[in-house]
């Protein structure tokens, strides 16, 4: 994409792109084949129109034209030879509303405002764009806010930002080394062109986000799960994801002041609308607040972002969960409830092609509330715990693994506490979950300290003095 600056309206930003791009130039005939030529056409349209009704549209190539049809205008981009094309009642209606011929609200529209919806929104609106930014939740940040130990990268020397280079002077890991723990760690499924993105842009994303959001990433790097090298970055105050989330917030918060960005909350994207060609031209909004009247219905914009999260927390019957990974029905979670896959379905409607659906990740420690011990929804125990020296244990009173293991082998640890999955190597969902326990000595909890403070005040963690 490519913007211009311009001041726009809070409400209308963008006039569609001129759609006479490629002009159909019709050939010169004598009147008598104009006058056969036509007859035989519009007998042909009319036998279309009578038989198909007002739920299909005529498309020819070449130019787009206005037509009218069923006593209503509407532009079509005219292709070729004369198709016919199935258009819903929906549609059909917006269509005769004039939906597609109105301007487009923005550049952009983002559905989520997660650090993927977030990071699409700025870059946008700072090369010159408008975007309005769809949230279901009344808050934004979604998971993103629940990140809590840091944000992986090399090779960035930490606390300069203008040095990026092929090996940490700081640590001495370099991408050769990265790239190889990311490989393990990913093991059959590795896909070596995205772990290549990963790494090689690790560094320029962690400047980014220092020089551009102004996120605060200068505590000391520090190792944790699956690394052999120190590389994870945090900032001295709070957690990471709430620090990333409230700079990134306030970036796009000064172009809504300027009515670049708009942020609408408390809506879910129910469809998206398409025009007759198959485009994604807009979409449709619900409120998800029964108390709050309906400010819109459907929003116009030729470009839509989807940048809605995973599924783990839909359990529903017909849910993305138990089509892919039934035996992770029973297991909590620490995304937030709001985790339904609603963008990955709205994909699907389209017949978008998914990939690496059943590639879901178990967390091997997430906090169980003593008061709520049943809880489908957890608190995650950040990794930071284990990285800073938290050791887990056992109902025994044993160790059980290395702690700086990876995400995969620790959860494999923890399962083969259960009898029938050590034999099968498979869980069974209607098996209980085995649980244990982390536990920091003094010198341990200092080095987390925010996040042991943040634990006790939630009652998550207790203190054991002698």
């Amino acid at each position: 994409m490519s913007f211009s600056r311009r001041r726009p309206s809070p409400l209308q930003t963008q006039h569609s792109r001129g759609p006479h791009r490629h002009r159909w130039e019709r050939k010169d005939h004598s009147f008598s084949e104009k006058k056969t030529l036509g007859l035989i056409l519009g007998l042909f349209i009319s036998l279309f129109i009578i038989w198909t009704g007002p739920s299909f549209t005529i498309v020819k190539e070449g130019e787009t034209a206005v037509h009218t049809l069923k006593g209503y205008n509407r532009k079509r981009p005219l292709r070729g030879q004369w198709t016919t094309r199935h258009v819903g009642d929906e549609d059909s209606l917006l269509v005769e509303k004039g939906f597609f011929e109105k301007p487009c609200v923005a550049d952009a529209i983002v559905v989520g405002s997660g650090l993927a919806g977030l990071t699409t929104a700025l870059t946008i609106l700072d090369r010159g764009g408008t975007v309005w930014i769809i949230e279901k939740e009344l808050i934004l940040g979604g998971n993103s806010n629940k990140a809590s130990s840091g944000i992986n990268g090399c090779c960035f020397e930490n606390g300069n930002t203008s040095i990026i280079s092929n090996i940490s002077l700081d640590t001495l890991d370099t991408h050769d080394l990265f790239y190889d723990d990311t490989s393990r760690s990913a093991g059959d499924v590795a896909d070596a062109t995205l772990i290549e993105t990963l790494v090689e842009g690790s560094a320029y994303a962690l400047k980014w986000l220092t020089e551009r959001a102004r996120v605060d990433l200068s505590a000391p790097v520090v190792q944790l799960g699956g690394h052999s090298r120190k590389r994870t970055h945090r900032p001295t105050q709070g957690f990471v994801g709430a620090e990333i989330m409230n700079a990134m917030q306030t970036a796009i918060r000064k172009y809504e002041a300027t009515g670049y960005a708009r942020i609408i909350v408390g809506h879910k994207v129910t469809r998206l609308v398409k025009n007759a060609s198959g485009q994604v031209k807009g979409l449709k909004l619900e409120n998800t607040d029964p108390d709050e009247t309906t400010e819109f219905d459907v929003l116009r914009s030729d470009h839509v972002v989807l940048a809605t999260g995973g599924f783990a927390s839909d359990r529903s019957s017909g849910s993305l969960l138990r089509q892919y990974r039934p035996e992770l029905q029973n297991m909590a979670a620490t995304a937030g409830s709001f985790s339904t896959g609603d963008g990955i379905r709205l994909a699907l409607d389209l017949g978008a092609k998914t990939r690496d659906m059943a590639m879901i990740q178990v967390h091997p420690t997430g906090f169980v509330d003593p008061s709520d011990s049943t809880s489908p929804h957890k608190v995650l125990a950040a990794e930071l715990l284990r990285g800073v020296g938290g050791i887990l244990i056992n109902k025994q009173g044993n160790r059980f693994c290395n702690e700086l293991g990876t995400r995969d082998y620790i959860t494999d640890k923890m399962l083969e506490h259960d009898a029938e999955f050590m034999k099968s190597r498979a869980w069974n969902p209607e098996n209980p979950i085995p649980t244990f326990f982390l536990v920091l000595s003094g010198k341990a909890a200092q080095k987390a300290q925010k996040h042991i403070d943040t634990y006790m005040r939630q009652g998550l963690i207790s203190r054991r003095d002698g």
